[in-house]
């Protein structure tokens, strides 16, 4: 119980990659969770998509060339 009260209290931040061709691109998703009438409920969910081009490092496919400056992702 002690757990879902911290969780219910602290913000969540979940991130997921998708591979675009041999570039992974970043989908941040944020969710804040509150409490309500002793239930939780969703206050806020903000999704934003990072543009690959403006990240410093990109990552490749393990079985690519990473052109220097680029990590390669096993």
């Amino acid at each position: 119980m002690a757990a879902l009260l911290l969780a219910m209290q602290q913000s969540l931040t979940l991130t997921k990659s998708k591979t675009d061709g041999m570039c992974a691109r970043m989908d941040a998703i944020s969710i804040k969770l509150q409490k309500r009438d002793g239930r939780l409920t969703e206050a806020e969910q903000q999704i934003s998509t990072v543009d690959d081009s403006l990240l410093p490092v990109r990552t490749y496919a393990a079985d690519g060339e990473a052109p220097e400056g680029y990590s390669c992702q096993e």
